[in-house]
């Protein structure tokens, strides 16, 4: 059989490559993207670089037995494979990475392009499709395929290491590594009530507050403008202990190592949060502001702040400075 894989964000991207290395064995796979992204190798899987405009001529080339996709926000790579797929009838499935957007995640224009089956990731997800009036013949609960590549994946790595690999300046003190989302990318403030940076803002009020040593990696979004992050430490004097690293895309092979050396993972709804979680170290998400549902409410992940005050407190309990 042969499976023709396209995505582009890194929410979808990580699934596709899980099920790509899975498929390997006994199928014949071509996974695209218009992205790259330093994780591919992690993987090992061949990504070939294609752009929107050609996915009629890679599909006539490689004459696939079916299209699986991610449902990128930021591109329209994947809904491009999937309108060639339909007119050529061609199975399609698409993998829907969170819990947000399931209905314009497949809007072209003015078209509504849905594959033959929408996979989500747990019975929440599954209403929230109903709810966003995806049909429920096409809706199927699979789980997220990079989470049990996760449950399997170890590191050999130290600490030490990692921060020689990284260019990290190694200093003393626990390390909480904060992955925000870019929610500035998509209406910010005034849609939410909060965004990423001033989310930052509260966390470094609240550790220049506790005082170090402490380091503080950012870990940005793919997606995320870093200028609009280190605009709020251009005032920052880190005359309390609390050494700051900002990182984006490019460590990305490293993820994983980053986030089981670290000793707390922050955020607020990224992904990364459950894929700390499943490796098994612990979370807190800063939910302060938030002026819509919490896309992972009622999942069993972590603990949550709902006002800045109450960061400190977190922290300093978790820190044992309480």
């Amino acid at each position: 059989m042969r499976r023709l894989i396209v995505f582009s964000d890194p929410g979808g991207a990580k699934p596709c490559l899980a099920l790509a290395n899975k498929w390997l064995q006994n199928h014949d796979i071509l996974v695209c993207s218009d992205r790259e992204f330093s994780f591919f190798e992690c993987f090992r899987i061949k990504v070939r670089k294609c752009l929107t405009d050609q996915a009629d001529t890679v599909i006539e080339e490689f004459a696939p037995d079916s299209i699986y996709t991610g449902t990128s926000y930021s591109s329209d790579l994947e809904l491009a494979f999937l309108a060639k797929g339909r007119e050529r009838g061609i199975p399609t499935s698409a993998f829907v990475d969170h819990y947000t957007q399931f209905r314009s995640r497949f809007v072209l224009g003015d078209d509504l392009i849905l594959p033959d089956e929408i996979h989500v990731l747990d019975e929440r997800a599954y209403k929230m499709a109903l709810g966003a009036g995806l049909p429920q013949d096409r809706i199927h609960i699979t789980g997220n395929p990079y989470h049990d590549y996760l449950r399997r994946w170890t590191t050999s790595t130290s600490r030490s290491d990692l921060w020689i690999k990284l260019g990290f300046v190694d200093s003393p003190g626990p390390v909480l590594l904060f992955a925000p989302d870019p929610l500035s990318n998509v209406g910010g403030i005034d849609k939410f009530g909060s965004d990423e940076r001033l989310i930052f803002r509260y966390l470094i009020d609240a550790l220049e507050e506790i005082g170090g040593p402490i380091q503080l990696v950012i870990k940005a979004h793919p997606n995320q403008n870093i200028e609009y992050l280190k605009s709020e430490l251009d005032n920052r004097n880190n005359k309390v202990g609390i050494r700051c690293f900002i990182v984006g895309p490019e460590i990305d092979s490293a993820l994983n190592d980053l986030i089981v050396r670290s000793d707390l993972v922050i955020g607020m709804f990224s992904s990364l949060i459950v894929e700390a979680e499943i490796l098994g170290i612990p979370t807190l998400r800063l939910l302060c502001g938030l002026s819509i549902e919490d896309p992972l409410n009622g999942i069993a992940i972590g603990e949550s702040v709902q006002n800045r005050s109450a960061i400190t407190w977190h922290l300093k309990r978790f820190l044992g400075r309480s």
